[in-house]
């Protein structure tokens, strides 16, 4: 089947969170503390995933970032920890994020965003970003019940938007996350960071460096 429609990952694909380091770093944490704090709180997600039960992503994040400051002895007061959840509504836009958004949106693909935080935080951050007039939808796990990589919230995307899974493809800068769309049948396009991508996952049908190279191949350019 041709493809049809393309849904993004948010946090990680395509907004960076490295606005969030300087805020750890503010509640006396080591700017390494990023990288844990954020797979440790996707790891827990995960777990509740698998028991069939869905906690607000904002939950699990001030949960492990509580846990990490009690773990290095630190206290800070409780409005910078909140400062610090609140930081996820602020995130700044990957490069080449606009651009290969337009190359999409030209070649006639739906695009919907589709993410593990709050549908009110993605709404705003696209807002924020001016990226808002280019997605058909938005598609959280408020809406869906269960988080990614449960084959559920892939399918849910793929109704959301009229398509068939094997008409829809995931960008997305996560194994997990491409591991999840391709054991429904999505194409998968993988934003490639540092490092092999994992042998023990499904490979993705495309990737490429940044998002504008992974629009190109996802329209054949």
């Amino acid at each position: 089947m041709a493809l049809r429609a393309v849904a993004f990952d948010v946090i990680g694909t395509l907004f960076s969170l490295e606005n969030q380091r300087p805020l750890l770093v503010a509640l006396g944490l080591p700017g390494s503390a990023l990288e844990t704090w954020f797979a440790s709180s996707l790891r827990d997600l995960f777990a509740l995933g698998v028991v069939g039960r869905m906690v607000p992503m904002a939950t699990v994040l001030e949960d492990n970032l509580c846990g990490m400051l009690v773990a290095a002895g630190l206290e800070p007061p409780p409005h910078r920890i909140e400062m610090a959840i609140a930081g996820m509504g602020w995130l700044s836009p990957q490069p080449g994020a606009a651009t290969a958004l337009q190359v999409l949106r030209e070649a006639g693909l739906q695009c919907l965003a589709l993410t593990n935080g709050s549908r009110a935080t993605t709404e705003a951050l696209l807002e924020r970003a001016g990226l808002i007039a280019s997605f058909d939808a938005v598609l959280s796990i408020d809406d869906v019940g269960l988080p990614k990589p449960r084959a559920e919230v892939y399918l849910a995307a793929a109704r959301r938007l009229g398509v068939a899974s094997a008409e829809l493809a995931l960008v997305a800068a996560h194994p997990w996350d491409i591991q999840g769309a391709s054991t429904v049948g999505l194409t998968t396009a993988y934003v490639a960071g540092e490092g092999l991508f994992p042998s023990c996952f499904d490979q993705p049908t495309h990737r490429a460096s940044g998002l504008v190279g992974i629009a190109h191949r996802l329209v054949g350019a």
